[in-house]
């Protein structure tokens, strides 16, 4: 048994996959085993991973054959890792430091814990960044020292991270399949699981920006996928009373990233949207909110975007209150509309804001 298996998905990245192999292969803990996935690529990622498979014996090759996003790529690298730990990079970054991959086996072993890893970066080109404030102050560990999920309640960065193999096989912990927004459900389970962890102080994973475009349409998949990551985390820490997490959660799903403008169209007339933020705000748990947020008071708690969808009814009704109006001085505008094919436009028209109304009736 290896002390690592190191799992790279692989689609595409022709441009920055030789560069992350030659991180992984020089580091100074040997006794690795770097499992490339390859996932449907059709540049040339496959023929720079026989390449370097070549020279390097410690790398498998996995083909996917056609592509089955990432989840499916790292779930498939833990089931066959043979390493005593699992740990994840992407093929587009880097380790920053020749000693990472030892540092965080040697700490996971000294400290007898299941996951062990440290501090987060971003880079792009010379310039790498290691300071995160605010809703991203969770990337960076002050100090190194055995930490209890409870107190660190945060949710990203899951690559920065070596897994106990043998936990995630015993414990079912896998990458749920979404093509968004996968890697913080599995951290946050994984995390839960585990109870405790060892923080380093260390930077252990440099993350690329600024190569990659944001797409201007997404397809809705994608989207949904994304809602239903943040609903898990939502009932998870819902579940196991994190406050902090839960809180922090809200103001992810409230976020500009979450809804964008071109996924705002579809908010308004996909019904499949309005469900997912349905149950999002059925798993907001206000007593969790307010022991976050000290200086909240109110008795409620509605999503942003759920919200806007009730004002969004609010404003068709009061439209359609103005037209009835106006006709019903010139005529019974009831009976004459239900005959007519306006009245029946209208009824589809009116469908997803109908929905919200009877939701909130049926809760009232």
């Amino acid at each position: 048994m290896v002390k690592i298996s190191v799992v790279i998905p692989i689609y595409n990245m022709q441009d920055y996959l030789q560069e992350c192999l030659d991180s992984v292969c020089a580091q100074s803990l040997r006794d690795i085993e770097i499992l490339c996935i390859n996932d449907g690529s059709n540049d040339s990622s496959m023929a720079i991973l026989r390449k370097n498979a070549e020279k390097d014996s410690r790398i498998r090759i996995l083909d996917q054959g056609q592509n089955q996003g990432v989840s499916a790529a790292r779930n498939r690298g833990i089931r066959n890792a043979s390493g005593q730990y699992v740990c994840f990079i992407d093929p587009d970054d880097l380790y920053p430091d020749q000693d990472v991959l030892e540092t965080m086996y040697t700490e996971a072993e000294n400290n007898r814990v299941n996951i062990c890893g440290g501090c987060f970066s971003d880079f792009q080109g010379a310039k790498v960044n290691t300071e995160f404030h605010d809703d991203l102050a969770g990337y960076v560990f002050k100090q190194s020292r055995l930490m209890t999920y409870k107190e660190y309640q945060f949710d990203f960065g899951y690559h920065r991270f070596l897994y106990n193999r043998e936990f995630l096989i015993k414990n079912q912990l896998f990458f749920p399949p979404y093509k968004r927004f996968q890697d913080p459900p599995f951290f946050v389970k994984a995390m839960i699981t585990a109870g405790k962890f060892y923080a380093l102080s260390k930077v252990t994973y440099q993350y690329r920006v600024g190569h990659q475009k944001m797409p201007i349409d997404w397809p809705a998949e994608k989207f949904y996928d994304m809602l239903h990551g943040h609903l898990d985390n939502l009932l998870i820490s819902k579940k196991y009373k994190l406050a902090k997490l839960h809180a922090l959660t809200v103001r992810r799903v409230e976020s500009d990233y979450v809804c964008f403008p071109s996924v705002r169209k579809m908010i308004s007339g996909d019904w499949k949207v309005i469900q997912l933020f349905s149950a999002m705000n059925e798993a907001v748990d206000l007593n969790l909110i307010k022991e976050a947020d000290k200086t909240y008071h109110s008795d409620f708690y509605l999503l942003k975007e759920f919200r806007e969808m009730i004002e969004d009814y609010g404003r068709v009704r009061n439209q359609l209150e103005e037209m009835s109006q106006k006709y019903q001085e010139q005529f019974d505008i009831r009976s004459a509309m239900e005959r007519s094919v306006s009245f029946r436009t209208g009824r589809v028209m009116t469908y997803f804001p109908r929905k919200i109304r009877d939701f909130f009736k049926r809760r009232s």
